[in-house]
């Protein structure tokens, strides 16, 4: 997926990461998603809709480091 620190020609304001100790909404979910190319999009709705990539990348040491830190793997 492609990284995206700069607002784009559309317009959209780069997603900005919740400090520590804060929980990601719904809405800077959707706002990252919108920020997404199209292919990359389809590819994490993809995962998103599929049981078995899902439990395997929230199996990783990397997703697990993240629910810890924004509180949903305690």
């Amino acid at each position: 997926m492609q990284n995206r620190n700069s607002s784009s020609s559309s317009g959209h304001v780069p997603f900005q990461m919740p400090q520590d100790g804060q929980h990601v909404t719904p809405a800077q979910v959707q706002q990252l998603m919108n920020q997404l190319s199209p292919a990359d999009r389809e590819r994490v709705e993809n995962v998103l809709h599929d049981k078995n990539a899902m439990q395997k990348l929230l199996s990783t040491p990397q997703a697990q480091a993240l629910m810890k830190k924004f509180g949903g793997g305690k």
